[in-house]
């Protein structure tokens, strides 16, 4: 067995120990209801702090961590009990310098899941965890050399690894399918340019750089808009000047866009854009409205719900934020 492959079920003993260690605790959201949008927020601020916030106020209800660094990707259970999140490792010369790690939503201390690793997403199903690994043939060595699903139960302790092509190519913006099984990313390639893939996880075999995914109208591309199987994607209709951008949901096959959800009035620069799993509320992050876009602190953390004409802002100062999803979520 090799170093690698040690690694991982190494890696995939420490998530179940977390996990298990939490028992049946519950979400921490306010109400049982499918909307989120009465609920709570986790979100990374300019000071980089991951705290949670009031979904109708604004206000901070608790600081999970602290100095996380600026941009960590992070993820949220489908139970909304345990966030996982990408943090500096200790010592911090350590290549590459970030580590994997879990925290409850309703505090507590972190534990690291996985070592020289990053952008960690959690399935729908709540099953399984996806994460960029630096470990590669040569050891470790930036950028991300593969992707890594490892089980969050005991049910399993089967974890699959998929390499990174090699040559001016990287991996971002990890997403699951509302089934569990497929995982969409964008493969940036100085060849041929970032376009979305999506993997069939159960096919270990596969490769990541895929079939890249059909020209569209949008302009950017957020993964997948909650459980309606459609992607969540950005559309300029013209000069940033003169027209605003508009939040829309694209077919995953085609890239057309199927249904215009809100204009972002005013909005510029978005540096983010996350859907509950129902697909019915959003969260923005985008530079306010008259505000030079150089400065973090000109960040607007905006709140969509469905039905709804305009964004509405929920707080300043922020660079990313996901919602906490409830237990049980219907259309």
């Amino acid at each position: 067995m090799t170093s690698a492959v040690i690694g991982v079920v190494v890696v995939t003993l420490a998530v179940a120990a977390v996990l298990n260690a939490r028992g049946a605790s519950g979400p921490v959201v306010k109400t049982p209801e499918a909307s989120s949008a009465s609920g709570e927020i986790v979100a990374e601020t300019t000071r980089a702090n991951l705290v949670v916030l009031s979904a109708r106020t604004g206000r901070v209800v608790r600081t999970l961590v602290t100095d996380v660094g600026v941009g960590a990707p992070f993820s949220v259970s489908p139970d909304g009990s345990t966030l996982f999140f990408g943090q500096p490792s200790a010592p911090a010369y350590s290549c590459p310098g970030r580590e994997v790690a879990a925290v409850p939503i309703s505090g507590g201390t972190p534990q690291v899941v996985a070592s020289a690793a990053t952008q960690p997403a959690v399935s729908p199903d709540g099953h399984h965890l996806a994460y960029l690994s630096y470990l590669g043939p040569n050891g470790c060595t930036p950028p991300p050399q593969k992707l890594v699903i490892v089980p969050l139960s005991r049910r399993t302790m089967t974890a699959s690894q998929w390499t990174v092509p090699q040559g001016g190519q990287s991996l971002a913006q990890l997403s699951w399918a509302p089934d569990s099984r497929h995982l969409a990313y964008v493969l940036y390639d100085v060849n041929s340019g970032s376009y979305p893939r999506v993997l069939d996880t159960q096919v270990p075999g596969a490769s990541l750089a895929g079939a890249p995914y059909p020209q569209s109208d949008a302009t950017g591309w957020y993964g997948y808009l909650g459980d309606t199987g459609e992607f969540l994607g950005l559309y300029q209709p013209g000069p940033d000047q003169q027209h605003s951008p508009e939040v829309v949901a694209l077919d995953p096959s085609t890239g057309a866009i199927r249904r215009r959800l809100v204009t972002l009035d005013g909005l510029t620069g978005v540096d983010a854009l996350t859907s509950d799993p129902t697909g019915r509320h959003l969260l923005v992050v985008a530079t306010r409205p008259g505000a030079s876009p150089s400065q973090s602190q000109n960040l607007g953390l905006y709140q969509w719900n469905e039905g709804e004409r305009h964004v509405t802002l929920v707080a300043t100062g922020i660079l990313a934020a996901t919602w906490i999803p409830t237990s049980h979520h219907t259309r």
